[in-house]
This record gives structure tokens, C-alpha cells and sequence, in this order.
């Protein structure tokens, strides 16, 4: 009995310190699931975070271009954009080859001079004497001052000896950049293309680059243009600024499949500065002949109009994509240098993200299929449709960049590398030029093409009707076809330009960006409700505007003070 009674008690009280045990191991238990979750999620986190990458597809999808390929298996884009480019054209043909001989070395680096020269089936060997700026030039007593005084307005060289000394001397290195502007190829393959393990990523004007030393040379042909105009000789003046449109057109000729933002904004610039000598200073002007007018409208005939900008959204699309992949590359250098080498990371803020493991397929598709989106839309023919989606990208793109920006989606690129790999993406691409404003540009600078062809024509009728009491047609429907072929079309509505006889003069106008006829006031407020404002102490606020061509022009009484008072001072 007594031992059965201690049994019974030794049992009992086992069991009732088992079940005090019980919640003590269930505690820990807990304590150890949770420990382990945690562990798990750091370790999962870090995995995201700086795991492994997966590889990049090459597809069209991702990297566009399937070949051809690099020795890591990923697409060579250099090779690409040559192949594209295709052969290169005979020396004799390459306005590119000639500039490089006339203007000697062209911004190229010594160390890729002749890997470019052996491209452009030219010898490398440097002229004697290359054309230098004037104020460079050792042998002239030209000075800064007078280089950028003869750009303002014609002047004569009684006014700036040196200058004319200047171009009398450097005539024939001129003669060849006119030349050269007849040739029917622009090709010159650019540096980073020679040189060894390096992005197209800013240095994106590509094959049809126009490098400061060639926009100088382009300069001295305007200096040279109005010094030719201050003495009357508008057939040479005419020549000199031909060949500047020529090259703005040779910049960004599309036969190739390509051309850069880069290239195009170039181009712009080359344009307008032609389109506003000859509009101010030759069809203005009624010294001018009927002879040199006929030839004027023949040449911009010939001329054509400006490109359009499709092959800069293809440029613009591998400059990215070859950026990007240049970054993935796995290299001894890192990525963050790499980054900010081509200027990527001071785009991408915090900069730790370079740190991290991306979804380079997700980046790449991504950006692929916003230039799908941007190469439908600059297709659509109609200005006011194709403005309104160019912006509607922009901003979905920007308004993505930006919501991931914001703190409550901060945490989410910790967690997930597609959305890391998203923003990223957005960063670098907001801070690059939407194409809505480059579309803009480009259909202004057709615009003013044809307000220059229909100005030029109007200028001729004024010459053929000397005895006519009206000295202009009442609608441009007269002007066809003797003096043109088709009544012009206003890019921006794709209505006739707005014509309206006004004394013993016209406005003629495009609507500009806003497709709407604004009253005839000009960007610069130099014309106000149709009629110019030079001088005026009135300077009316305008928040829209239109392209105005007013004729007659004023007097032009020279709106800088005179040479020899700036040089004075």
C-alpha cells in the first residue's frame, strides 16, 4: 500500500511539472519560429537586394538588337550603328572628309585620328596650315571682340580691316567648305566607336556629329556672308549661307536609319541661323534681283525640306539600351563607376541603388516599350494628335518616375528587384529630353521652311509686278504656278499659312504649337497684333504666339551699336 501511495504521488507530481514546463516550451518554440521568419526574411532581403542577377535575354524585347554580339554574348551596338550607317561613302562624296582636311583635326583625339582618317579612306597626315577661328589664328591681328562684332549685323571692311584681311586671306579654305556642302554623304565615325570599352552614352551625336570645331567653321561662313552683304554682294552672301543649310541638312539625312537628338538640335541651329540672315537681309531687301530671287526659290527647291525626326527616336533608343548594357556588364570596374562614367548614377537617387541586384530584362523591356509607344506616336501624321500623344508618354513616364519616388513606395525597393529595376529606369529616362518638345522643334523648323520658300516667292511677284499698283498677290493661290508648285501648308494645321494683305505690305504666318492663329504676334514680341514693335517702350505680355513673316521689314537700322563703338569699349 505504501509503495502504491508513492507511486501515485511520484506520478502526480511528474505530471503536474510537465505541465508546467509545457507553456515554457511552447514560449520557445515561438521565440524560435520567430527567429527563424526573421532570419529567413534578412536572408531573403539580402538575396533581393545583392543576390545573383539573372542574365540578360538577348531578344528583341530586351536588347533590341539580336546581333551582332560582343565576346559576353551581348549585343555589340557600336557594330550595329556602323553596320547601319553602312559602307562609308568614297572620300570625294563625304562632305565629312572634307571638313576634316579643311578644319584639321576636328575635336578628334590624337589617339583615334587615325583609326578614323583609315574609316574615312583619307590620309592622316595634317594640313599646313588648317583654318583656325580668326582670333586663334597666330598670323592675323583679329581679336576676340571683332570675331564676335562681325556676327551681329553686314558690316563693311572699312570697318573691320582685320577681319576682311582676314577672310581675303583664308578664301580659298572658305571656297572648300562650300565646296564640300555640295556633296551628297555626311559620314564620320565617332570617337568612342574607335576607342576601346566605351558606351555611346554621352557622346550620342553619333555617325552624323557636328563638333565644335565644324560649328565654328559654319560660323566663319556666316561672318563671311555678312561681310559680303555689308558690301552688296548678295550672290556671294547667298552662296556662303547656302552652304550652311546644306550641312544642316547632310546632319540629319534619314537615308542612313539614324541620327541623334544630339545631331538634330544641331541641325536646328544651323537652320535658323540661315533662315534668319536670308529672310532679314536678302528677300527683304529690295536691291536684291529677280535673278538672284529665281535662283533663291530654285535652291530651296532643291534644298527639300527638313528631315523628320524618326531616326532619332531609333538613335535615341540604342544610345539607352547600350547605355544600360554597358552598366549590367559584369567587369572589373563597378558598376556605380560605370554608372557614373556615361552619367547615369547622379541621376538615380540614393545612388545605393546601383548597388543593389536589378532585373536588367525588366529594365530593358521596359524602356523598349516606351520607345514603341514614342516611335508609333512621332508617326502620326497630324501635328495636334501627335503633340497630344508625344505628351501623354511624357508624362506617364515622368508621373511613374515620380510616384516611386514618394515614401510610401520607398520600402518597396527592398523588397522587389522589378521594382527597383522599374525606378531605375524611370530615373535615368526623366532626366533625359521628352521627344513631344523635339517634335515641336522639328515641325517649326518645317514650318519656317516653307514661310521662307513662300516669302521668297512673294518677293519674286513683287519684282515681276513693279508697275502694278499692288506690290503683293491678294491670296496665295496667285503665286501658283508660276513661283510655286502648290499652295503652302501649314504643318503645325495642316491648313494653308495664314495671308493677309496689310498696306503696301503682308503678314503671312503659322499657327505655331497651339494650332491657333494668335493675332500675328511673334515669339519675341518683335511683332505685336501683326505689326512690328522694334523699339516700342510697350512690350505686351504674350502667353501664345505664331511664326511671323511681316513685310516690308523695318529699316534695320542696326539694332547693335556701331564696330568701332563695341570695340571701344
Amino acid at each position: 500500500m505504501f509503495n502504491g501511495t508513492m507511486s501515485e504521488d511520484s506520478g502526480r507530481r511528474k505530471t503536474d511539472a510537465d505541465n508546467d514546463r509545457r507553456p515554457q516550451r511552447w514560449w520557445c518554440d515561438l521565440r524560435w519560429i520567430t527567429a527563424a521568419v526573421v532570419t529567413l526574411s534578412i536572408v531573403w532581403l539580402a538575396w533581393g537586394l545583392f543576390g545573383p542577377e539573372p542574365p540578360i535575354r538577348v531578344s528583341r524585347e530586351t536588347t533590341y538588337f539580336t546581333e551582332p554580339l560582343a565576346a559576353d554574348g551581348l549585343p555589340d551596338y557600336r557594330a550595329a550603328l556602323l553596320a547601319m550607317a553602312g559602307p562609308a561613302p568614297l572620300p570625294e562624296e563625304n562632305a565629312a572628309a572634307a571638313l576634316l582636311q579643311v578644319c584639321w583635326p576636328l575635336g578628334i583625339d590624337e589617339s583615334v585620328l587615325p583609326a578614323v582618317c583609315d574609316a574615312l579612306g583619307v590620309t592622316c597626315v595634317s594640313p599646313r596650315e588648317p583654318l583656325r577661328q580668326p582670333h586663334e589664328d597666330a598670323g592675323t591681328n583679329v581679336s576676340f571682340e571683332m570675331y564676335v562684332v562681325g556676327g551681329f549685323e553686314p558690316w563693311a571692311g572699312a570697318s573691320l580691316p582685320e577681319l576682311e584681311a582676314w577672310f581675303i586671306a583664308n578664301q580659298d579654305k572658305l571656297d572648300r567648305l562650300v565646296a564640300a556642302s555640295t556633296r551628297p554623304k555626311y559620314w564620320l565615325p565617332i570617337q568612342s566607336f574607335m576607342g576601346d570599352d566605351m558606351s555611346m552614352w554621352r557622346i550620342s551625336w553619333a555617325l552624323c556629329c557636328c563638333d565644335l570645331e565644324a560649328k565654328c567653321a559654319f560660323q566663319m561662313l556666316k561672318l563671311r556672308a555678312l561681310w559680303h552683304l555689308g558690301a552688296e554682294r548678295y550672290t556671294e552672301a547667298w552662296q556662303d549661307l547656302l552652304a550652311i543649310a546644306r550641312f544642316s541638312r547632310l546632319l540629319i539625312a534619314t537615308e542612313r536609319g539614324l541620327c541623334s537628338i544630339e545631331s538634330f538640335w544641331a541641325a536646328r541651329k544651323l537652320q535658323v541661323l540661315f533662315e534668319d540672315i536670308v529672310m532679314r537681309r536678302l528677300i527683304s531687301n529690295p536691291r536684291v534681283s529677280a535673278e538672284l530671287l529665281s535662283r533663291i526659290l530654285a535652291d530651296l527647291d532643291a534644298l527639300g525640306r527638313p528631315s523628320s525626326i524618326e531616326a532619332a527616336v531609333t538613335a535615341e533608343r540604342l544610345v539607352m539600351l547600350d547605355g544600360l548594357v554597358f552598366v549590367a556588364r559584369r567587369v572589373s570596374q563597378g558598376r556605380r563607376e560605370r554608372a557614373e562614367q556615361i552619367g547615369f548614377q547622379s541621376c538615380v537617387e540614393p545612388s545605393f541603388l546601383w548597388r543593389t541586384s536589378l532585373d536588367w530584362n525588366e529594365l530593358l523591356s521596359l524602356a523598349n516599350a516606351d520607345f514603341d509607344e514614342y516611335d508609333k506616336a512621332i508617326r502620326i501624321s497630324g501635328h495636334r494628335e501627335r503633340r497630344g500623344e508625344l505628351q501623354r508618354i511624357d508624362d506617364a513616364s515622368g508621373g511613374r518616375w515620380h510616384e516611386w519616388n514618394t515614401w510610401p513606395h520607398l520600402p518597396m525597393h527592398l523588397c522587389s528587384r522589378g521594382y527597383r529595376s522599374g525606378f531605375v529606369l524611370g530615373s535615368v529616362w526623366y532626366d533625359r529630353l521628352g521627344f513631344r518638345e523635339v517634335a515641336d522643334r522639328a515641325t517649326r523648323g518645317l514650318a519656317t521652311y516653307e514661310l521662307l520658300r513662300t516669302a521668297a516667292a512673294l518677293a519674286a511677284w513683287r519684282l515681276d509686278h513693279q508697275d502694278d499698283a499692288t506690290a503683293y498677290p491678294e491670296r496665295l493661290e496667285d503665286l501658283v504656278p508660276v513661283y510655286l508648285p502648290a499652295v503652302p501648308v501649314d504643318p503645325f494645321s495642316d491648313e494653308p499659312f495664314v495671308y493677309e494683305r496689310q498696306g503696301n505690305g503682308y503678314l503671312l504666318a503659322s499657327v505655331a504649337e497651339n494650332g491657333v492663329y494668335d493675332g500675328g504676334n511673334n515669339e519675341d514680341r518683335s511683332i505685336i497684333d501683326g505689326e512690328w514693335n522694334i523699339g516700342s517702350s510697350a512690350m505686351k505680355e504674350i502667353e501664345d504666339f505664331d511664326i511671323v513673316v511681316r513685310m516690308p521689314m523695318p529699316g534695320w537700322a542696326p539694332r547693335w551699336p556701331s564696330s568701332r563703338f563695341l570695340l571701344n569699349q
